[in-house]
């Protein structure tokens, strides 16, 4: 299955403050390094482990190639990623006007999205998509995430 995470909140925090992971690089921004959560390297090894082809999709502008470097400099199963950019410009493509979904993951054949955002997590029950609901303050996020998927897996 193709499975993205959501960058803000769910793989970076960015609202509220969790542990991190010191020993991977961070991403160098010109006003700010961000870090990476805890658990991040575990889940994208267990994921990529059960044959899984890991995305980001993300509501962020930050780039492309940018993004891909860094998940290769960390050392994680990043295959590709969607930005804010890529995102309209598929809604552009389809001639999808409408306001909403924030995110779409079936423009890109993704099967399961993680995000953190009760607003995607509705857009997926409304619109047909799947999604797992990482809450920010979960410290055993990883086992969440994990035990998601199996039943997703099972259901397949």
């Amino acid at each position: 299955m193709r499975i993205s995470l959501d960058l803000d909140d769910t793989l970076i925090f960015k609202t509220v403050e969790g542990p991190v992971d010191d020993s991977l690089p961070p991403l160098k921004r010109s006003y700010i390094e961000e870090k990476l959560r805890a658990g991040t390297r575990e889940l994208m090894q267990a994921l990529a482990q059960r044959g899984h082809e890991i995305w980001i999709y993300s509501n962020s502008y930050r780039g492309k190639s940018e993004l891909l470097r860094w998940f290769q400099e960390c050392g994680l199963p990043v295959t590709d990623v969607v930005n804010q950019q890529l995102h309209e410009l598929k809604r552009s493509e389809l001639g999808t006007q409408i306001s909403g979904p924030i995110k779409f993951p079936p423009w890109f054949d993704i099967d399961v999205h993680i995000d953190d955002s009760v607003e995607i997590e509705a857009d997926g029950r409304q619109h047909g998509f799947k999604v797992i609901r990482v809450d920010p303050d979960d410290a055993d996020w990883v086992a969440t995430v994990l035990a998601a998927m199996d039943a997703i897996e099972r259901a397949r």
